[in-house]
């Protein structure tokens, strides 16, 4: 994986497969780390890039064809990234507007 600056989009870019090693510890992100994530998603200025923070992953190997990554720090933040884009692809599913290549992308490759 790269290092440096990345879109969001990059890092779900259909070959890797994220896992959370088990010293880890589990997603612990309450009502308040949430309302705080949403509000700062709604204050965000349309014309200013968003600061998710830093992400540190470790590459160990493959899986099929996919490479495997652990996810060493950010767990909580992707996770909860991961959660809001998957309501939002089942949302715009039902009203008829969703792409399947946004699931494949963020969610999981068919």
């Amino acid at each position: 994986m790269q290092e440096g600056k990345l879109k969001f989009r990059d890092i779900f870019d259909g070959d890797k497969t994220f896992e959370i090693p088990e010293y880890q510890r589990a997603y612990t992100w309450g009502e308040k780390q949430l309302l705080d994530f949403l509000n700062d998603l709604k204050n965000q200025r349309i014309d200013k890039p968003y600061f998710f923070g830093t992400f540190l992953f470790h590459e160990d190997g493959k899986i099929d064809e996919y490479v495997k990554i652990y996810i060493v720090d950010g767990q909580q933040r992707l996770t909860t990234s991961n959660i809001f884009i998957k309501t939002i692809l089942n949302y715009l599913e039902k009203a008829g507007k969703a792409k399947k290549k946004y699931f494949r992308i963020y969610i999981k490759d068919e």
